[in-house]
């Protein structure tokens, strides 16, 4: 049986809800606009455990459970899940969350390694990250670990890209374990830093599935038939998607043994302070104010999987809402919601 821990949040501001209404008279997200719009923030302002100690929904630690000190679950693999759930077989393959580790392929950033060191190519058998960067990794001489090569890939335009990294190309054995597998494998023991499955499996978003769920799926997280609580949405999606925050009990940059369905906020520590939202690149910005909104005030009413698809890796669903606050960290125009801002700066944490 594997060994887990267990992770919290470090909040800091409050923003009340801008309210949603007509679409087309809502669509404020104008060039020059502040960063979240009409956000504004109470004069509260935490560093600990608790935003507002009048108002129990603030109270980030107080509510859930946490698997802090105990062993992770026995959970079942992804092979054994779609032997039942044949519809998702066919696309889960080519899911980000199944391809947060992928093998070899003869992508750009494989060829430039193979003409750069040629023996390390040979070594390597798994790949991370894509447009963005490209890391390289091969099997640990520990059970599940995986050692990290310390050159890596980056596009330097939009067709051709160059090594980065630490010349001659050496395997780091410790690197993966400390700061990626928690987003990138699931099943992590916090001790030992190894992991049960590449990528992320079922259980890393539905939680521990009882083997009677067929008969009773209210139960699964994410279940057809379950309408998850909106601060469950959040800490399961921001185990991995709060980058920027840090294990109080490992100091590592990703939870704890956490399972999905805990109090991610137990352990893991994230600055939800205004100037720090504002500080994070786009993606991060949009992420982080997000979570501000559901767990530090009332508005519930939008989370993650209220514009993301978690099989179709799609965002279709939100192009049916109306205009809100949380749209102008990505949309920058009145009348034409394809103009986003760009992603102009990389995350301080994985630099992607």
């Amino acid at each position: 049986m594997l060994s887990t821990v267990g992770f919290v949040i470090m909040p800091k501001a409050v923003s009340p809800v801008c309210a949603g209404g007509d679409r087309k008279a809502q669509r404020v997200g104008m060039a020059g606009l502040a960063v979240l719009g009409c956000l504004m923030f109470s004069e509260w302002s935490i560093r600990g455990v608790v935003a507002d100690p009048s108002n129990e929904s603030t109270d980030l630690v107080a509510w859930g459970q946490d698997h802090l000190g105990q062993p992770m679950p026995e959970f079942m693999s992804g092979d054994e899940c779609l032997f039942c759930h044949r519809d998702l077989g066919a696309r889960w393959g080519q899911n980000p969350h199944q391809l947060t580790l992928r093998a070899v392929d003869n992508s750009a950033a494989m060829k430039m390694l193979r003409g750069v060191a040629p023996s390390r190519a040979a070594e390597t058998r798994y790949l991370l990250g894509r447009q963005h960067r490209v890391r390289y990794l091969k099997r640990g001489q520990k059970f599940g670990t995986l050692d990290l090569l310390s050159i890596n890939w980056e596009p330097t335009d939009q067709k051709v890209g160059g090594i980065s990294g630490r010349l001659p190309a050496t395997w780091i054995s410790d690197r993966f374990a400390a700061s990626c597998a928690g987003c990138h494998t699931s099943g992590v023991n916090a001790e030992t830093g190894a992991f049960h499955t590449l990528s992320l499996d079922c259980f890393v978003c539905h939680g521990d599935v009882e083997l009677s769920h067929s008969k009773r799926d209210t139960s699964v997280i994410f279940g057809s038939h379950a309408v998850p609580e909106a601060r469950i949405v959040i800490a399961t999606c921001g185990q991995c998607h709060l980058r920027g925050g840090q294990s109080k009990s490992t100091q590592r940059p990703y939870p704890s043994h956490y399972v999905a369905g805990d109090n991610l906020f137990r352990d893991f520590l994230v600055e939800l302070s205004e100037q720090a939202i504002a500080n994070n690149q786009t993606v991060d910005r949009h992420v982080y104010a997000n979570t501000r909104e559901v767990m530090l005030t009332q508005n519930k009413a939008v989370t993650c999987v209220t514009c993301h698809d978690l099989h179709q890796a799609s965002t279709e669903k939100h192009r049916t809402l109306p205009m809100m606050a949380i749209c102008t960290t990505c949309h920058t125009q009145q009348d034409d919601l394809s103009v986003v801002r760009k992603l102009t700066k990389k995350s301080k944490v994985c630099g992607y």
